[in-house]
């Protein structure tokens, strides 16, 4: 499969289970079945919240961020498409679908340039799947638990 591929997947796989505010089971589990593989440590810091955090080794002592969020909206899907919502009443119509599809390439992609070309990424990276930004609490709770403190970030990327 390629990059553009496994991207597309990724997308319309999180499309057709979309979730609302913190009870994200169904894309927590597929997001944690991506990063399995990888060579990363994958925590909860807080409810509903997935972290990767990817050591560049070599020496790394600060982090970037890349954020991507995970909620759908409350809006029945009519468009037809063969990957349209399995969720009666939900969607993703603000494209968190796509953020998360694109994040998840990410750290497949930081993932494979870590295994072989060591050195070649300078700094640590941590990917953070945030719930609940829809109503606007997702990111309290990661400020609160201390997601990019404890990571020693200083520099964060987010889509929306």
């Amino acid at each position: 499969m390629t990059e553009l591929q496994e991207l597309r997947c990724y997308r319309r796989d999180l499309h057709r289970i979309p979730e609302l505010d913190f009870d994200l089971p169904q894309t927590i589990a597929y997001i944690e079945g991506v990063l399995a593989p990888l060579a990363c440590e994958v925590t909860h810091p807080c409810p509903s919240c997935v972290c990767a955090f990817f050591d560049a080794g070599a020496g790394a002592t600060r982090a970037t961020a890349i954020r991507a969020d995970m909620d759908a909206l409350p809006i029945e899907e009519a468009t037809g498409a063969d990957f349209a919502s399995t969720h009666p009443g939900k969607m993703h119509a603000c494209g968190h679908d796509g953020h998360m599809a694109m994040a998840l390439a990410a750290a497949t992609f930081v993932d494979r340039t870590i295994r072989e070309q060591p050195g070649a990424i300078k700094r640590n990276v941590l990917f953070v799947f945030q719930p609940a930004e829809e109503i606007f609490e997702g990111s309290h709770d990661m400020i609160e638990a201390g997601v990019l403190k404890n990571s020693d970030v200083d520099a964060a990327m987010m889509i929306h």
